[in-house]
């Protein structure tokens, strides 16, 4: 719908297939990383220990699966 803001799936139509979502593979900067966080192995998983990381608002139960890396 025209106008309306709607949240991101992390074009799961693309990590079906085995690929990275649409911003990640376009970032030109590299800034942005997708993998699994279950994963100790995964380089996000070691990002996140090695790295001071936060996630907006957890405390509104919503369990936001997005980091941000400062």
């Amino acid at each position: 719908q025209r106008g309306v803001v709607t949240k991101c799936t992390l074009c799961t139509e693309r990590v079906d297939r085995g690929l990275e979502p649409a911003c990640v593979q376009t970032c030109i900067t590299g800034a942005r990383y997708f993998g699994d966080l279950a994963d100790p192995a995964s380089q996000v998983s070691r990002l996140l220990r090695e790295r001071y990381a936060f996630r907006l608002l957890p405390e509104a139960g919503t369990e936001p699966s997005v980091y941000y890396l400062a």
